[in-house]
């Protein structure tokens, strides 16, 4: 179960990170008083934080009241405390737009002033918003903004807070090592600064990567240690997040029992606080673990909460979730027309939120950072190494020539002498060398016939097992009968391959189920054609002697078989040999697709355009991890849709003027182009393609796409 749920906690820090809050009636005693209007304005924004935890209502009506009376104020450092309170309410409020709007108002003040520090947070919590609207982009460049400023200023008490703001950035992006690099940094600030609440929240964030990387007993660990830390220093609201994450691991592990005790206890922090993030993935939690239990109805109901919430925070990430698990749940139902719908909203707002130009502008963004800081760095190394060589004194440079004259004759006399020796030596052995020379050479004209001899018969014997393999893949035979039209590409780079596609037409009742496989193996050429025979061999036992149906289920399956047959009891050495494939179950009448991806992925082609179905990413074999379940997916087809599955062969050949790969994008604007034409002028066009852009260079691995029209 795949959570998009991010593990900082919305504490949209104002100007300062953590305001000690005086007492209520002391600060409205002051607000009633004839005190100055400056120390008004201090109470007035230390009731809104104070009641930001007790009513929202109250912490608004003090913020904004602040503002009404005390806007015009010449002082720019209150009013945009005044404004950053107010902004931090909405946040609260989860009213995204209104918490923009006020963070960008008191940054305005801020600019008019020279407060560093108050800047470098105000940019922060701008950042914050874009954050959790998903526009990582300009999240990380008020991130980095803020991050320029606090280091100038030598502040290190409030940049744990930045790093982990990119740390959470890169892991919705699914870059996990680049997401473990900035919650580290934060992690050993916070605790260099003693920091209780930072170190909590540190805990909480490694857990996330931790589970996104499917280390479940690991991330767990962390998860502990931060609800006992905040346990300590009571903060609720981060209770919530981190006990909603240990349900979201407990769910994974298939315990589910402790993961519903878990998202209820959530449900109880979150509640009191009005936290409607921490309540959506409460929500979420609850409905997929009804729906591993088979309770549609009650995980439908428990989803469509979350989505209802979800909907109010704006989350994108969060409605990526509960999008995939609400078309899972139809889909079980038999309901494929709501599941198909549901499936659309999830590609569209996946496609809204991780696009590959956000990744690479986040990276730039931050590499950019890190570059100017080692620039700046080095500059001031040099600098420094100037200002020493300016005072050293001649007599100290006359000493350092004079040794370095001593030591350049030293080594060119030792040099002289080694010469000498090895002309000598040389000479001796080309002596030696003449003579043995003659008697090889009868040993290796002798060598050569037998290597001659010995290599026809191998390659006679790999072009018998070409044979035995091609019998194996599916026959032309049976995809005429079963494809209305289609096309196969297969580009070995070898006599054998390690890609093969494979069929299976299976009686079901009056119904005949048609499965349809392209898988890529590991290695290529003889090794890879015997892993290709092993796993054409399992696909088989599980559809035609198992009568397994499920594509899921299949994999794993093939994945159970290839593990317990390639480490059996008692071996040394642990094999991670499995493959790459795509799996489909076809039916043309009900117009319906079951199909699921292990790294590969599905790409459908219609109204001229191309979407791809991700790939769960795991190989049908052993891997470093858990053994997460692989996933099935269901689409509704059309008349007139181009499917295409396809191996990792074509992307990655090397050619073109530059010598560079090929690469999915141009791959699939070639598909796009051409998806119209006729099956076989398509193949001819994806072959003439590859061997112009490949040119006079090696081809690289097997090569293997099938395109289908319905």
């Amino acid at each position: 179960m795949k959570k998009f749920y991010t593990s900082i906690v919305l504490f949209f820090i104002s100007l300062s990170i953590s305001a000690q809050s005086p007492v209520v009636d002391s600060l409205k005693r002051i607000i009633n008083s004839n005190s100055p209007d400056t120390l008004k304005m201090h109470a007035y924004y230390e009731l809104a934080y104070e009641y930001l935890s007790i009513d929202l209502d109250s912490a608004q009506y003090f913020a904004e009241t602040d503002i009404k009376k005390y806007g015009n104020n010449k002082n720019k450092l209150l009013v945009s405390d005044a404004y950053a309170a107010l902004g931090t309410v909405f946040g609260y409020k989860r009213d995204f737009e209104n918490s923009l709007l006020n963070y960008k108002k008191g940054l305005e003040y801020l600019k008019q002033t020279n407060n560093k520090e108050a800047i470098a947070k105000s940019h922060f919590n701008i950042g914050l918003v874009y954050y959790y609207t998903s526009k990582y982009e300009l999240a990380a460049e008020e991130y980095v903004q803020s991050l320029k400023l606090l280091e100038e200023i030598k502040d290190r008490k409030t940049l744990p807070t930045i790093y982990s703001g990119l740390g959470g950035i890169y892991k919705d992006m699914q870059s996990y090592d680049e997401a473990m690099r900035y919650y580290q940094k934060a992690m050993q600030m916070c605790v260099e600064n003693k920091d209780s609440m930072g170190i909590a929240s540190g805990y909480n964030n490694i857990g996330t990567v931790l589970d996104f990387q499917g280390k479940l007993n690991e991330a767990l660990e962390y998860y502990k240690k931060a609800f006992d830390l905040k346990i300590r220093i009571n903060f609720p609201r981060g209770l919530a997040s981190t006990m909603n994450n240990m349900g979201i691991i407990y769910s994974k592990q298939k315990k589910y029992d402790e993961a519903l005790a878990c998202f209820t206890k959530a449900l109880s922090y979150s509640g009191p606080n009005q936290d409607k993030i921490s309540q959506t993935v409460s929500y979420d939690g609850m409905g997929m673990v009804y729906y591993e239990k088979k309770n549609f109805s009650l995980a439908l109901s428990y989803l469509e909460k979350s989505l209802a919430l979800s909907r109010e925070t704006g989350s994108k990430m969060d409605l990526l979730s509960i999008y995939e698990k609400l078309a899972l749940c139809y889909a079980a139902q038999g309901n494929y027309v709501k599941a198909f719908n549901i499936q659309q909203l999830l590609i569209k707002t996946k496609d809204s939120v991780l696009t590959a130009e956000s990744s690479l502008q986040v990276n730039e963004m931050t590499a950019k950072y890190e570059s100017e800081k080692k620039q700046l760095q080095i500059e001031n190394l040099n600098k420094d190494n100037a200002l020493k060589s300016v005072e050293l004194n001649k007599k100290e440079l006359q000493v350092r020539q004079q040794t370095q004259q001593m030591i350049f004759f030293a080594i060119a006399l030792l040099l002289v002498s080694l010469l000498a020796a090895f002309i000598f030596r040389s000479y001796k052995q080309k002596q030696q060398s003449n003579e043995i020379i003659s008697a090889q050479k009868a040993e290796v004209e002798l060598q050569r016939d037998l290597v001659q001899t010995k290599s026809k018969e191998i390659t006679d014997s790999i072009f018998y097992a070409r044979r035995i393999q091609h019998a194996l893949f599916a026959s032309d035979s049976i995809l005429k009968k079963h494809l209305p039209e289609y096309f196969v590409l297969n580009m070995p780079k070898d006599i054998v391959s390690g890609d093969f596609y494979w069929a299976a037409a299976v009686e079901s009742g009056e119904r005949e189920s048609f499965y349809f496989s392209v898988a890529d193996c590991t290695g290529h050429g003889v090794p890879g054609a015997f892993m290709s025979l092993l796993n054409i061999s399992f696909l088989n036992q599980a559809v035609i002697e198992k009568k397994i149906q499920s594509p899921e289920i299949i994999f794993e399956h093939v994945r159970e078989q290839i593990i317990t047959s390639l480490n059996p009891v008692g071996s040394e050495v642990e094999s991670k040999d499995g493959m790459d494939a795509t799996i489909c179950l076809f039916d043309f009448k009900g117009m319906w697709l079951r199909f699921s991806c292990a790294n590969n992925p599905l790409w459908l082609v219609r109204d001229n355009v191309i979407k791809e179905f991700a790939a769960d990413k795991i190989p049908v074999g052993m891997y470093h991890g858990d053994q997460k379940p692989f996933t099935k997916q269901t689409l509704g087809l059309r008349k007139g849709d181009m499917i295409y599955m396809f191996t990792d062969g074509y992307a990655d050949q090397f050619g073109g003027t530059k010598g560079k790969k090929f690469k999915y994008k141009q791959f699939q604007q070639l598909l796009l182009a051409n998806h119209k034409l006729p099956m076989q002028d398509q193949k001819k066009v994806l072959e003439s393609t590859l061997n112009e852009w490949r040119g006079n260079l090696e081809q690289v691995d097997d090569i293997l796409v099938v395109g289908i029209r319905v």
